[in-house]
């Protein structure tokens, strides 16, 4: 297991220099036996059969080996070769994402970054500004570390979810970047982060998208009695419906019906006093922030016994659907809370709604004999078409060359063994020119769906279910 090049080694840690033996797509093995993934690897990608200097582990002494930090050894005649002759230096580069898969990425088309350079908690996409930090000589540099060139706090009102994403028409934003649990939809009030970004419609990518404190508190309009009745049903933990203001009649929900868009109307919702006590509201609040719908003032309310009086909301009409709110009555010593609801059409919809459950007309008889004492004779339905049986039609499978396959892996060129690719498309080439580009394809789709292969990672229960969190995945 010991190699010339070895430092220090032990049964569960080995620090030493080998030679890169195999090398894949997102993985590679040194020395025959130890493996390493290329989100450990620092400084630039190792090539086959490249020095380099592994941090390794196991987990008992039969266990394999796995490299938790790879760094490619950098000889002086590789320098010299290249024509390099300075010495190595580090530098600032400025750049934009021209490629991105999963963590890692290509900026300016040049410069290759990999996993272990990228900050947690972003992930790259294609457009961004990133400021990088170079570690060569010349033209042969290798990145070290990359971050977003600015960054800045952002609140708005998404405005679009047609492709792509916008929010406040200014910054576009990826559906994976919304927290768990957040789905978001239009009209939704948010709150995150964005970073420079250079796009077909914005300047600014959002990172992170969170529904907006406001909004998920429900409080940003809420009046000090609707805070002082939230507090007291959570300190006798119960639902605002259950708490002890049996005196008050109220209706138990509250539908204002149907109203055409671009109407304004206004609702009155009666309160009634059943005890021998007289009774004070002192507000009524709407539970969630409402464009819409408001309690029209004066709200405060005295009923003596017996008596009835009611507050009035104004709905104003602007957009068509199903709405539902909570509106909290504050008698000071309790609160009750009632569920609103109310629906507002299309100009001239409320016309097409049936008026009567649909009934199916009856059938006419036919009469068995006419007056001239012709007998009529019900016909047969005629069978329109023929029951087809398909018989299983087994195609063998047609297997990408493994010339083509690891041409593909080592960048090498495919036209070695598909030449047909250099000629034009003829009537005697077409055949094996269009084989190899669906080869190439295939081997495509490959590459493409081990960019999201993940080593030594734990699921995480949610719900009854278990999930692994993969970055960079949209589905």
């Amino acid at each position: 297991m010991a190699t010339a090049g070895a430092q220090t080694s032990n049964e569960l840690e080995w620090n030493f220099v080998g030679t890169v033996t195999n090398l894949q797509t997102t993985y590679g093995i040194v020395d025959h036996s130890v493996y390493f993934d290329f989100s450990i690897v620092r400084g630039h990608k190792p090539t086959k059969g490249s020095d380099v200097r592994v941090q390794a582990s196991r987990q008992h002494a039969e266990a394999g080996w796995i490299a938790s930090s790879v760094t490619a050894v950098v000889q002086e005649s590789d320098w010299l070769q290249g024509g390099f002759r300075g010495e190595l230096e580090r530098k600032v580069h400025i750049g934009q994402v021209t490629d991105a898969r999963g963590l890692t990425g290509t900026i300016d088309k040049v410069h290759r970054f990999y996993e272990a350079a990228v900050p947690q908690g972003y992930t790259p996409c294609r457009g961004d500004w990133l400021s990088c930090q170079l570690y060569g000589s010349d033209d042969q540099w290798s990145v070290e570390r990359v971050e977003p060139t600015r960054r800045r706090a952002y609140e708005g009102r998404i405005t679009s979810m047609r492709q792509p994403p916008m929010i406040n028409d200014d910054i576009t934003f990826m559906k994976w970047s919304c927290l768990h649990p957040y789905r978001p939809q239009e009209g939704d009030l948010v709150e995150g982060e964005a970073i420079e970004h250079s796009g077909r419609t914005a300047e600014w990518r959002a990172i992170t998208v969170m529904k907006a404190a406001s909004k998920e508190a429900g409080l940003s309009r809420v009046s000090e009695s609707l805070l002082r009745a939230v507090q007291m049903c959570k300190a006798q933990s119960r639902a605002p419906t259950t708490m002890s203001c049996a005196a008050v009649g109220i209706a138990q929900r509250l539908d204002l019906g149907s109203v055409e868009v671009g109407t304004c109307s206004r609702h009155k919702v009666a309160i009634c006093n059943h005890g021998t006590f007289n009774v004070h509201m002192r507000s009524a609040v709407l539970v969630w922030p409402e464009t819409m719908l408001d309690v029209v003032p004066p709200v405060e309310l005295s009923l003596g016994s017996g008596e009835e009086g009611c507050i009035d909301l104004m709905l104003n009409a602007r957009t068509r659907g199903a709405f539902q709110q909570t509106v909290v009555f504050d008698f000071g010593d309790s609160c009750l809370s009632r569920p609103l609801s109310y629906h507002v059409l299309a100009a001239g919809e409320g016309e097409l709604v049936p008026t009567k459950p649909y009934q199916k007309p009856k059938s006419r008889a036919v009469p068995q004999a006419s007056k001239e004492g012709r007998v009529v004779v019900p016909g047969r339905r005629t069978k329109r078409g023929i029951e087809m049986k398909y018989l299983p039609v087994k195609l063998k499978n047609y297997d990408v060359p493994p010339g083509i396959k690891q041409c593909c892996y080592e960048d090498g060129d495919v036209t070695e063994f598909v030449p047909e690719l250099r000629e034009n498309v003829s009537p005697s080439n077409y055949g094996q020119r269009f084989a190899g580009l669906l080869f190439l394809e295939e081997v495509q789709n490959i590459i493409d769906m081990h960019q999201f292969d993940m080593h030594k990672v734990r699921f995480c229960p949610r719900g009854p279910y278990l999930a692994l969190n993969v970055p960079g995945l949209a589905e």
